[in-house]
């Protein structure tokens, strides 16, 4: 591949896949400055590895198994203790109507509650996880993870189920 060539597809693969590779951070890292080292570092293998990309038609696939696999490593390598800290930072108040306030408030609340609770799950449960807010199909969990399309539908059953059981012991959901 070509050095233009190159950073054609890396700015296309960067403008499609920005934002769920930016949730594949907030799912493994709950700390922001983490969160943006971790999406540096994928970002990094990306460019690192678009000469060993065949075809443009497994992209998604591709992407997800980069973003995954180095967010395990990073957690790994990192030695996080698997119920990580929240860190609790000011949401930014950027709306002057109070009714639109409050609800953007409650809004971040939720999400954030999810991924502190997404954050307590082992490593692959998270993984498994962000693929599916991600809206990836089982058959393609399955071609990431490298396990039957079956046991993945069962994985993810019962991490959901972890997951709701968590959220209500919690946050009284």
């Amino acid at each position: 591949m070509k050095a233009e060539e190159k950073k054609q597809v890396f700015e296309k693969v960067y403008q499609d896949f920005k934002d769920p590779i930016y949730r594949t951070c907030c799912i493994y890292l709950s700390s922001e400055a983490d969160r943006q080292d971790l999406f540096q570092e994928i970002l990094t293998k990306v460019w690192n590895a678009l000469e060993g990309l065949r075809s443009m038609g497994a992209l998604k696939t591709w992407i997800y198994r980069i973003s995954n696999n180095t967010a395990l490593q990073y957690v790994i390598s990192q030695k996080k203790e698997e119920h990580n800290q929240v860190d609790h930072e000011l949401i930014p108040l950027i709306d002057s109507h109070e009714h639109d306030l409050d609800k953007k408030i409650r809004q971040e609340k939720t999400i954030e509650d999810l991924y502190q609770q997404i954050n307590k799950l082992p490593a692959f449960d998270r993984s498994l996880i962000s693929m599916i807010l991600e809206e990836l199909s089982m058959r393609e969990i399955a071609e990431i993870t490298g396990l039957h399309e079956g046991n993945v539908r069962v994985k993810v059953h019962r991490v959901k189920k972890k997951l709701k059981v968590m959220l209500e012991e919690n946050n009284g959901y």
